[in-house]
C-alpha cells in the first residue's frame, strides 16, 4: 500500500490518507498475527519464547550491517585493483 501511495497524484489528499490508513491497519494485523502465534505454541511460556525470539532478531539486526560492510569493502577493493599488463 505504501508503494501505491507513492504513485498517487499530489492533488488527491483523500485518496492518500485512505491508502495510508489501510497500510497502517494492515501493519497492525501483521503484528497481532505473530504475537498470537507465541500464545498458540505455549500459553504458559509465551512471554519467554517471545523474548528469546526478539533477542535472536535483535542480534541478527545488529550484526547484519557489519557483515554487509565486510562484503561491500571486499567487492570495492577487488574492483579498484588495476589489472597487471
Amino acid at each position: 500500500m505504501l508503494i501505491a501511495l507513492n504513485f498517487t497524484p499530489s492533488g488527491q489528499p483523500t485518496v492518500q490518507i485512505t491508502e495510508l490508513m489501510i497500510a497502517v491497519a494492515l501493519n497492525g494485523a501483521v503484528y497481532s498475527g505473530y504475537m498470537v502465534n507465541y500464545v498458540e505454541l505455549s500459553p504458559r511460556f509465551s512471554g519467554l519464547i517471545m523474548s528469546m525470539g526478539n533477542c535472536v532478531a535483535s542480534f541478527a539486526s545488529g550484526i547484519a550491517p557489519s557483515i554487509v560492510g565486510m562484503f561491500v569493502s571486499a567487492l570495492v577493493s577487488c574492483r579498484l585493483r588495476r589489472p597487471q599488463r
